[in-house]
C-alpha cells in the first residue's frame, strides 16, 4: 500500500483528528495572514475569521465555537502585541461587532448544517425504504404471475412444471424441484 493510501486510510479511520486538525490548520493560516497584514488592513481582515469558522462549522458542527474562541483570542493577542489596549481592540477597531457578526453567522451555519445532515439521513432512509418496496413489489408481481400461470394450466404436471420454473426465479435460486412425500415408505418421490 502506498503512502498516500496509508494516509487516506488513517484519516478515514480517525475522523476527529482529521476534522480538528484541518480546522486548527485553517485557523493557523488565518492567524499568520492576520499577523502579517498592516495595521490599517487588520480591521477588515478581522472579518476574515469567518472563513476558518465556517470551515470548522462544516467539519465540527456545534464544536466550532472552540475555533471561534481561539480565533478571537489570537486576534486579541496579536493586537495586544502591537500595543493596542483591550478597549481600543473591542470598540474602536470593531472587535465586538465583528465578533457578534461572526458568531451570528456561525450559529446560522450550525443550524443549516444540522438541517442538511438531517435531510441527508432522511433521504438515505427513504431511498432504502424505496429499494425494499421495489423488491417487495417485484416479489409480489412474480408471485402473481406464478399464480396466474398455474391457474391457466390444465393438469397437475403442468402446474408443477410452472411452479418449479417460476419459484426458482421468485427466490433467486439456481435450481428448484418439487418432490412428493410417500408416508408409507417415508421417502421423497421426485416429480
Amino acid at each position: 500500500m502506498g503512502v498516500d493510501r496509508t494516509v487516506v486510510k488513517w484519516l478515514r479511520d480517525h475522523p476527529a483528528i482529521h476534522q480538528w486538525g484541518l480546522s486548527l490548520l485553517g485557523l493557523a493560516v488565518y492567524a499568520l495572514v492576520y499577523d502579517g497584514l498592516s495595521l490599517s488592513a487588520r480591521t477588515l481582515a478581522a472579518m476574515l475569521l469567518i472563513i476558518p469558522v465556517m470551515f470548522s462549522v462544516w467539519l465540527l458542527g456545534r464544536h466550532a465555537w472552540v475555533i471561534f474562541a481561539l480565533g478571537v483570542s489570537l486576534q486579541t493577542l496579536i493586537s495586544l502585541r502591537q500595543g493596542f489596549s483591550l478597549a481600543v481592540i473591542a470598540f474602536e477597531r470593531g472587535g465586538v461587532y465583528i465578533g457578534l457578526v461572526i458568531l451570528l453567522v456561525m450559529l446560522i451555519l450550525i443550524l443549516v448544517r444540522g438541517r442538511t445532515r438531517r435531510l441527508t439521513r432522511q433521504t438515505e432512509d427513504q431511498q432504502n425504504l424505496l429499494g425494499r418496496l421495489h423488491e417487495q413489489t417485484a416479489f409480489l408481481s412474480l408471485l402473481g404471475d406464478i399464480l396466474a400461470a398455474s391457474l391457466e394450466a390444465n393438469d397437475t404436471t403442468s402446474i408443477l412444471q410452472i411452479l418449479v420454473n417460476r419459484t426458482g426465479e421468485l427466490f433467486v435460486a439456481h435450481d428448484c424441484y418439487i418432490t412428493y412425500w410417500d408416508e408409507t415408505t417415508r421417502q421423497t418421490i421426485p416429480q
